[in-house]
Parts: structure tokens; sequence; C-alpha cells
């Protein structure tokens, strides 16, 4: 069962990709963010990029930062 709840946990996730045909599929990815994620996402991108979950706790996110 453990490993099961690891695998859920880790198909959910935001993704941030580079943009265009001429990228190599293996260098779009800019960076992705596993934890802190709302269950039903209804994110605002204005300059940053906001996120909120369940209860009211709320994900503030440079977009323009590259994380691995």
């Amino acid at each position: 069962m453990d490993g099961a709840l690891k695998l859920m946990q880790s198909m959910n996730a935001l993704v941030a990709v580079r943009p265009g045909n001429s990228v190599k599929p293996d260098e779009r990815e800019r960076w992705r963010l596993t934890k802190g994620l709302p269950d039903v996402p209804s994110s605002v991108l204005y300059g940053w990029l906001y996120l909120v979950k369940d209860g009211g706790v709320a994900t503030l996110l440079n977009p323009r930062a590259a994380r691995s």
C-alpha cells in the first residue's frame, strides 16, 4: 500500500515547459513542483503563479525561476 501511495503522489505535479518545437524533448522541462499543490487546480498567473489549496493554504511561485 505504501508503494501505491508514493506512486499516486509522484503523478501529481505542476510542470513548466519551454514552448516551441526547436527544443529537444528532454530539455523542455524548466521546473517541476510536486508538493503543496491543490487537489482541484485553479491557478492564476499574474506576474507570479498563485495556487490555493483546500483550507486556504496559498503557494506563490516565480514562474521564471529555473528549478529542477
